[in-house]
């Protein structure tokens, strides 16, 4: 799964979580509108995930984190960065599903280093 290319700002790190400022450039986005069950599966038929790519193109398209919800409850894949103009997006087939340019954006980052696994807490 590729991951949204960004630029760290500041970086801190604990023993087990590191800690970013990151700022992001102007990423291209895939969305529609998040209903319960529909926005995921139509997004991820859009770039060809569990299905033949549902786009004009016919092509796959990398999944890509994150995956962005707004409260007007729109869903978004990022786009990889190879797809750094209109011209070069497919378009989805989906009338509900559509491409649009995010705008550049900073936010922190949290990453959890080392194993993750279930533990049980003492009562």
């Amino acid at each position: 799964m590729a991951e949204l290319v960004f630029d760290a700002i500041l970086t801190r790190s604990s023993a087990a979580m590191l800690h970013q400022v990151r700022k992001c450039g102007v990423p291209h986005a895939c969305e529609t509108e998040s209903r319960p069950g529909m926005g995921f599966r139509a997004l991820a038929a859009c770039i060809g995930v569990g299905t033949d790519p549902q786009n004009h193109d016919c092509q796959g398209v990398a999944m890509t984190t994150p995956v962005l919800t707004n409260p007007m409850k729109i869903m978004s894949f990022i786009l990889p960065t190879e797809y750094d103009s209109f011209d070069k997006i497919p378009k989805p087939k989906n009338p509900n599903a559509t491409i649009t340019e995010l705008p550049s954006s900073m936010g922190a980052a949290h990453t959890l280093v080392g194993i993750s696994g279930f533990w049980e807490l003492p009562a």
